[in-house]
C-alpha cells in the first residue's frame, strides 16, 4: 500500500509541480 502511495504522490507531483 505504501509503495502505490508513493508513486501516486510522485506522479502528482510531477504533473502538478508545487
Amino acid at each position: 500500500m505504501l509503495g502505490l502511495n508513493t508513486s501516486c504522490t510522485v506522479m502528482n507531483f510531477s504533473l502538478i509541480p508545487n
